[in-house]
């Protein structure tokens, strides 16, 4: 099976955003209540000192009952309506602010435990969720068929197992994915990794065919 790995475009001429920065952002105005931004905040903020809360072992789910929803403003009047929105600020283990429309696709095929919390974008019609889905850790990769390449020196990059990937030197711990590989076969159509977020081929073709707007397709491609 073929995953392809997949971003969110910022690309100026797609998103509307001149600087090719975020799109929709963050506000005080965002949140319904003070308790409820408290709790927002707090837990993402939890993530990033606990690493650990983002890892598949230990993949902490946000409590988004009780009608919880984040609301994004567009930064300038030119912002277009996506179904994949570039957002912010970051937020340590979301990897997408996505229409109605793509969580349908992907609902529809095998997805690992995620966080999916409301959202809407001030003046904008489509309903959005942001999704952060669990990564899985570097010692789950097949380092004996893997290859990468590092940009920077027009190099194809080999790592012999997790050690030497873990004491690698910058260029080589950057290299992007051309073909990664892991020991074992996962349930999954999604999968995180450090080195991107691969969806399967066949949601690929559905976006295509859906005519789904706002995400690209960089390098790197993983096959179980």
């Amino acid at each position: 099976m073929k995953y392809y790995n997949v971003d969110t475009d910022y690309t100026p001429s797609i998103t509307g955003k001149r600087d090719g920065d975020v799109a929709v952002a963050k506000k005080k105005e965002s949140f319904s209540s003070k308790e409820q931004e408290k709790e927002f905040n707090d837990f993402f903020i939890n993530n990033y000192k606990n690493k650990s809360r983002v890892m598949i072992a230990d993949f902490q789910l946000f409590n988004a009952k009780n009608r919880f929803m984040i609301t994004y403003f567009p930064r300038t009047k030119s912002i277009k309506q996506l179904d994949f929105m570039a957002f912010g600020p970051y937020e340590h283990g979301v990897q997408f602010l996505i229409s109605h429309r793509v969580y349908e696709i992907i609902a529809k095929y095998r997805l690992p435990i995620h966080n999916k919390i409301t959202a809407k974008i001030d003046t904008f019609s489509q309903n959005y969720y942001l999704v952060g889905f669990p990564m899985l850790p570097v010692s789950v990769y097949d380092f004996n068929k893997s290859t990468f390449f590092d940009c920077k020196n027009g190099l194809q990059v080999k790592f012999k197992d997790t050690e030497d990937y873990e004491a690698a030197d910058y260029d080589r711990i950057t290299a992007k994915p051309q073909r990664l590989f892991l020991k074992d076969k996962l349930e999954y159509d999604i999968i995180k990794t450090t080195k991107g977020i691969f969806f399967l081929s066949e949601i690929i073709n559905e976006f295509q065919e859906k005519k789904i707007t706002g995400y690209q397709i960089i390098d790197g491609i993983l096959e179980t």
